[in-house]
């Protein structure tokens, strides 16, 4: 799956908070089958949730084709942001 971002038009939204820059993370995870249903309904509250923030630009998760295998890339305006 390949993800499209208009970077430029984000960091020219407003002149006063324009960021020179994002911060990518990248989370990969493991579930067992056993607990997969119970995983999957905890990442799409976590994704839900973190798309509500102000400060995070993107967030969105991949399912590797093992279907086990979980990446969640967040793409946040700063390191702090993030941590917060």
């Amino acid at each position: 799956q390949t993800l499209w971002f208009d970077l430029h038009q984000r960091l020219s939204d407003s002149e006063s908070t324009a960021c020179t820059y994002l911060l990518l993370v990248r989370n990969e995870m493991t579930v067992s089958h056993k607990h997969l249903s119970e995983f999957c309904s905890s990442l799409k509250q976590y994704l839900k949730s973190v798309a509500g923030e102000r400060d995070c630009f993107h967030v969105t998760a991949v399912k590797l084709p093992d279907g086990v295998t979980f990446i969640v890339y967040e793409f946040w305006e700063t390191e702090e942001d993030w941590k917060r």
